[in-house]
Order: structure tokens, then C-alpha cells, then sequence
């Protein structure tokens, strides 16, 4: 295997301002993580005293191609722990060097933090780290500066993602495997109680880490697998929605259906609203609400907490650019044929990559059920295929899909009124009712009235998302465009 050991020889000691030399404290901590001294000084770890309280702190420097000294971490490791980065330093890959010799006959480690990459060193493997850890939460935008990074390395060669073995780990594994490309790119499976590639160096040795990198195997799956062998996926964190007790979660799929004019746009307008304060990109593919209109003003009222036609203009223009960082639109061109199924489909992967969207609204599916050539399907078939790519699509891109359809065409009760629709009442297809992870009926007794019945009748994961069969009494604020609870709970179970 390569020794990487050399990459980055003799690198100078930039402007730090600890010493060249290794603490014995610093000592002491390097080598309770595993790590050689010798290569440590090597990659020019360093230690000193620093700042008013003359703190020991032990630097780690990056270096770019050249080997000059282009930022530096530090930290602390006498009184309280801190971590810090040089302020305007460079974001790159540690140990840059290594990339320019790769010998891509093997493949390049990249790991979560600069021990383990050291670790990977040590053990004979060609390694950087990334500057940064792992995110709290995968970021879907492709052109995000978090990752511009990525740029320093090839097109080609395979990579071994060695990621911390927890959520965050499984943030940064997806997010590298997406913008990398999956075809070259492996993961690795750690020992019982490891984390990290230093946690292996320390119960198992070299051998054990050059062993579990050797084990890597491509994320491009053959379709067959045990338990353990499946890549690790972040958790579906929920966003609450508040005025009803739901949880909104990527990857997931669901349907809110009633009666044309009960407010189901309105409440799905509320309900994104809720979810933009909690840092959710929405995009609306709306085929009935034209979005420089209708809805351009319920989400300047939402955005702004009272009437859009009271704002005044420095109100109205907080209120757009609220809008612009929160929502996007699928809006088919004056000259277009009506919008297909497979073109919606496009808009909503290049939202994905353009704005960062996590939720995406169809409103009316109605409006897309004859987009399909249906020569050889019915409906029933069609609808099936349909809610297949749907959710094939939230679970590619982490993200919720979330479609309003209306009920097919009901007829009155003895009192000349409309029953309350279920999810099977949904035109064309039992799907609806079948393949959800989340379904809600809205509805209103009096069409008229400010009361509206928001019943949750499908919830697919009980205790992540909701329970189903409860009803929800909610009162709407035609002002503010918003609902608040206004009467008792309903179970239906």
C-alpha cells in the first residue's frame, strides 16, 4: 500500500505562534490517541503556550500544494477545552499533499477528523481529512461553499469514506457519496465498540486499521446484504408542525386530500410557513394558485404576521425576501403544453440542487393524472407508478413530497350536503389511501365558517410522526392566514 508518511516532509512553521517542539503534555495526548510521535512532527504538529492565560494549546496545520501553511487548528489542552480555527484561514483537505501523490492504482482514505486520518497514515494508507467534521444535518444543495473542497480532488481514482460511525458521520458520508459519485466510492465497517479509524488504531493496531480499509466495500450495492453490511442512513428527524401534533420528516410521503374550497392549500400554505421557521426550502409545484397572486399573498401575510395589503414597502420588501431564502415555484412557461408528470419530476430534482429544497408541494394532482401515456395502464396502474416515483424521489434526495388531491366527484346526503371524504375517495386509484406515510382529510362543515376539521388518517410510523385517528378542531385567521386549535381532540380509533 502507499506510505503517505512523506506528503507533507518538512513543512514550515507558518505563523504560529506555538513552538516546533511537542509538550510533554501534548505528548501525553498524542500518544493516548495512538498516534507516532515522529509522523506527528512530521505533518507538523506542534505545541505551545498561547493567549492571555498562556494556555497549552497543540496546533495542527493544513498546507496547500505548495506547502505553505494555509490555516491551523487548535486546541486547547490545559484549563477549558476549546477548538478553533485561524480566522480567513483556507478551507482544504488535510494533508492536501497526498492528492497530488496518489498513485490511483489504490484508493484514497478521506476521514472525518485529522487523527483518524493519521491513523490511516500510519497503518500505510494514502489519506486526507476534510477541514470541517460532519454537519448536524445533510446539506442537499450540490453548490454549497461547504464542500467547495471537493474540488481539489480528481474525477477519478476510488475513495474509501471513512466517517465517524454516528448521525452526523452519516450526514457526511451521504453528502460526500452524492456530489463524489457513488460508482467510486467505498465505506467501511467498524469493529464492535469503534467510532473512528483512531478508535480502531487503539484497540486493534495498524494492522486492525489497514485491515477495516481493506474491507471497504462500494456503496453501489448487488442487492443482496446482511444487516451489517448496509451503509449507515441519518435519522428521519421530524420538524412539529404545532398547531397539530405531526411531524414532518424527509424521505417521507404524504397526501392531504377534501372537498375543492375547505382549505386544504390554505392550511398546507400555514403548515410550510411553520416548517420555513425551523429552516425547511418549500417548493410548490401549484397548478390552481398562480404564484405571483394568490399566493404571493398569503405568504407575504405569513411572512409579515398581518394583512399583505397593510404592508408598507419597506415591509413588503422584508416580506419577498423572506419568501425568495424560504420558497421556490415549478411554473410552466405561457407557451408550454400542460405540465407532465415527468417534467414535474425534473423541476423538482433541479429545485433540489438549485435552492436546497427539503419539501416539495403538488397541488392539485389532478392537475398531472393525464400526463402519463396510459395505453398500457389503467388508472389503477398509473396512479401506483406514480406514487412509486414519488417516493423513490423523497427517499433519493432526503426529502418530503407531499401531494393534494382532490376527492372524485361526490354527491350530496339527504341534507344536501357533502360526507366528509376519506383518502380512498381520492380519484382513480386505492393507492392514496395504501402508500402514504402520512394522510390528512381537511374539512369544513360550514363552507362558510372559520372552522376546520384537520383529520390525520393515515400515519405510517406512529411514534416519529403522529398518531392517526385523531382530529384536530382549528380555527382559521383570515387576517393572518393562519390556524390556532380551537376545540377538543376527536379520536376516530
Amino acid at each position: 500500500m502507499q506510505n503517505a508518511y512523506q506528503s507533507q516532509s518538512n513543512p514550515p512553521a507558518g505563523s504560529s505562534t506555538a513552538g516546533t517542539a511537542l509538550t510533554p503534555q501534548a505528548v501525553q495526548i498524542l500518544e493516548g490517541r495512538g498516534i507516532n510521535l515522529e509522523l506527528a512532527l512530521e505533518l507538523g504538529l506542534r505545541s505551545g503556550r498561547k493567549g492571555k492565560l498562556g494556555e497549552e494549546i497543540l496546533e495542527i496545520p493544513y498546507y496547500d500544494e505548495n506547502g505553505a501553511e494555509v490555516n491551523c487548528k487548535t486546541r486547547t489542552i490545559s484549563g477549558e477545552k476549546q477548538f478553533y480555527q485561524r480566522k480567513g484561514g483556507r478551507k482544504c483537505f488535510y494533508n492536501l499533499a497526498a492528492i497530488a501523490a496518489w498513485d490511483k492504482t489504490v484508493p484514497l482514505v478521506i476521514t472525518e477528523g485529522e487523527f483518524d486520518c493519521i491513523a490511516a497514515l500510519q497503518s500505510g494508507w494514502a489519506a486526507v481529512s476534510v477541514p470541517d467534521g460532519a454537519p448536524a444535518k445533510e446539506i442537499g444543495n450540490l453548490e454549497s461553499e461547504k464542500y467547495a473542497y471537493l474540488s481539489d480532488l480528481p474525477k477519478d481514482g476510488i475513495l474509501i469514506l471513512a466517517v465517524d460511525n454516528d448521525t452526523p458521520g452519516g450526514n457526511l458520508l451521504n453528502d460526500l457519496i452524492e456530489r463524489l459519485g457513488r460508482h467510486r466510492c467505498r465505506w467501511i465497517t467498524y469493529p464492535k465498540g469503534c467510532k473512528d479509524l483512531n478508535d480502531v488504531l487503539l484497540n486493534h493496531g495498524t494492522t486492525g486499521v489497514a485491515s477495516v480499509l481493506a474491507a471497504a466495500d462500494y456503496v453501489t450495492t448487488k442487492g443482496n446484504y446482511l444487516l451489517s453490511e448496509l451503509p449507515p442512513i441519518p435519522k428521519l428527524d421530524g420538524s412539529p408542525l404545532g398547531i397539530i401534533d405531526v411531524h414532518i420528516r424527509r424521505g417521507d410521503f404524504s397526501v392531504i386530500s377534501g372537498i375543492p374550497n375547505h382549505g386544504k392549500s390554505t392550511y398546507v400554505n400555514h403548515m410550510t410557513h411553520i416548517l420555513a421557521t425551523q429552516g425547511w426550502i418549500t417548493t410548490f409545484a401549484s397548478f390552481e394558485q398562480p404564484p405571483q397572486t394568490q399566493h404571493a399573498y398569503a405568504l407575504r401575510t405569513l411572512a409579515a404576521g398581518k394583512p399583505a395589503k397593510l404592508l408598507t414597502p419597506e415591509e413588503f420588501d422584508q416580506a419577498n425576501a423572506w419568501i425568495d431564502a424560504h420558497y421556490n415555484f415549478i411554473v410552466p412557461d405561457i407557451d408550454d403544453d400542460d405540465p407532465t408528470f415527468e417534467w414535474v419530476l425534473e423541476k423538482m430534482e433541479d429545485a433540489h440542487f438549485r435552492y436546497g429544497s427539503n419539501i416539495f408541494v403538488l397541488d392539485p394532482w389532478n392537475e398531472l393524472s393525464d400526463s402519463f401515456d396510459r395505453k398500457n395502464m389503467t388508472k389503477t396502474e398509473y396512479t401506483g407508478h406514480a406514487i412509486k416515483r414519488l417516493k423513490r424521489f423523497a427517499n433519493r434526495y432526503r426529502a418530503h413530497v407531499m401531494v393534494i388531491a382532490h376527492p372524485a366527484k361526490m354527491k350530496r346526503n339527504k341534507d344536501n350536503e357533502y360526507d366528509r371524504p376519506t383518502l380512498y375517495d381520492i380519484a382513480d386509484s386505492a393507492h392514496w389511501a395504501n402508500k402514504p406515510d402520512l394522510g390528512i382529510i381537511v374539512h369544513r362543515d360550514d363552507p362558510a365558517g372559520n372552522m376546520t376539521a384537520v383529520h390525520v388518517v393515515k400515519s405510517r410510523y406512529f411514534d416519529d410522526i403522529g398518531r392517526a385517528g385523531v382530529e384536530y378542531q382549528l380555527e382559521y385567521d383570515e387576517d393572518k392566514k393562519t390556524y390556532r386549535q380551537a376545540g377538543p381532540l376527536f379520536s376516530h380509533m
